[in-house]
């Protein structure tokens, strides 16, 4: 089956690294990072969409696990590159992580955010490489 949920929660697979060890999340990775009694092999019917409801709490650990917004995974829009490059940037910096974290919880619009967000960081990496 072919649903949103499934199709984000592949891209998600496929273009967010594990920040422990630099390689692609595992089934079990994220299973582990849940908790919750939650089993690898419920992780892999997500994947392939032979589970089309998850419980919002299970869409939340995924999330948390992924460093992204719940919406992502419910957004009809396509994701765009920029937000995935937050994430991986986020991951790694726990501050802008607490920030954007916040922005989600306040209802704010959480792409537009982190678009901005990015922009800063992106900002302050350039500034840093010339100066």
């Amino acid at each position: 089956m072919d649903n949103l949920f499934t199709r984000k929660l592949q891209l998600a697979f496929e273009q967010i690294r594990n920040p422990k060890n630099g390689k692609p999340y595992t089934d079990a990775d994220v299973a582990n990072s849940i908790g919750d009694k939650t089993n690898p092999s419920h992780i892999s019917k997500l994947r392939r969409g032979e589970i089309e409801n998850p419980r919002y709490s299970l869409v939340r650990g995924i999330a948390k696990c992924f460093n992204l917004p719940v919406s992502f995974f419910f957004d009809e829009e396509e994701i765009d590159p920029e937000t995935l490059h937050l994430a991986k940037i986020l991951r790694q910096q726990p501050t802008l992580k607490a920030i954007a974290l916040r922005a989600t919880s306040e209802n704010v619009d959480a792409t537009t955010e982190m678009k901005v967000l990015l922009r800063v960081i992106d900002a302050i990496i350039e500034s840093n490489k010339k100066g």
